[in-house]
């Protein structure tokens, strides 16, 4: 019942090829999950698909976004008010709404994990791709 009262709370949005959803720096306020389309992430090249949420670190943080999104097909996500959001979460009672918060803490951790793995990926092929110098020795204690 409070899952059917959630999704009335949410509009959809259109996001077109090249759109912006949202600026990098700029205020957040709105969480969304993408129904239809891809998005790309402009920080990190990284594409949404359909199911993925957009909005949760910055619901978590400071409410500033942390990357751009922009559409990359034409895409359909569902939006609701980080506000409105807070207001069903207070009157759902306090155990339910520690299981959404769960869920929310959650999928933010696991975005932060996949970050931090595409991150040192990122390192590992730089440190192949970068050429040796003469009188170099590998060592163990970090660097390439």
């Amino acid at each position: 019942m409070q899952l059917e009262a959630l999704s009335k709370l949410f509009t959809e949005r259109s996001v077109f090829p090249g759109q912006f959803w949202c600026r990098e720096g700029e205020p957040a306020h709105t969480l969304a999950i993408i129904l239809v389309g891809h998005l790309a992430v402009q920080n990190d090249d990284s594409i949404l698909r359909p199911g993925d949420i957009v909005g949760d670190r910055e619901l978590c943080g400071q409410h500033i976004w942390s990357s751009s999104v922009r559409g990359v097909e034409p895409s359909l996500l569902a939006e609701i008010d980080f506000q409105v959001l807070s207001q069903f979460i207070e009157g759902m009672g306090l155990k339910k709404a520690r299981r959404l918060s769960k869920i929310i803490a959650d999928n933010v951790l696991e975005r932060v994990k996949e970050e931090k793995a595409r991150l040192e990926e990122q390192v590992h092929m730089k440190c192949l791709l970068s050429p040796i110098p003469l009188g170099w020795l590998p060592t163990h204690e970090g660097g390439c």
